[in-house]
């Protein structure tokens, strides 16, 4: 958490320094951002859903709930990007940060999301940037 939090932070800052950022927020509704972000996951994980919901809450309840109000509800839930645009995008992160388990979880959910296979390889070849021993090896 802290780790995360820090980083997310440093992350908004230097981006609000050059760029505006969108401030308008969600009115705080835990119940909504629930009914969301239950809706988001099973949308990325389908028939798998269930299965996830199970092996998280059975480490951690809480992040059981935390994992759908805050990372689908509220943060992948919210509107300045599509669903099928932030997969992409945690495809990129998660390549980066060389997280292969949850890469593949996230390859397929970015499928699932109405992504292409060709869309996936551009995002991948434009991490090429960063250079090659910066990002996760899937083969």
């Amino acid at each position: 958490m802290f780790a995360g939090f820090s980083s997310a932070l440093i992350s908004l800052k230097t981006f609000g320094e050059y760029f505006k950022a969108n401030t308008i927020n969600d009115k705080y509704e835990i119940d909504d951002f629930k009914k969301r972000g239950i809706k988001n996951c099973k949308k990325v994980y389908r028939n798998k859903y269930n299965k996830l919901k199970y092996n998280v809450h059975s480490f951690s309840t809480e992040l059981s709930e935390w994992l759908i109000i805050e990372g689908y509800g509220k943060t992948i839930g919210r509107n300045v990007l599509s669903l099928k645009e932030r997969e992409l995008c945690i495809v990129s992160i998660l390549t980066v940060l060389k997280f292969k388990d949850r890469l593949i979880s996230h390859i397929s959910g970015a499928l699932r999301c109405g992504n292409t296979v060709d869309d996936i390889k551009i995002s991948l070849n434009n991490l090429k940037l960063i250079g090659e021993n910066n990002k996760a090896n899937l083969t």
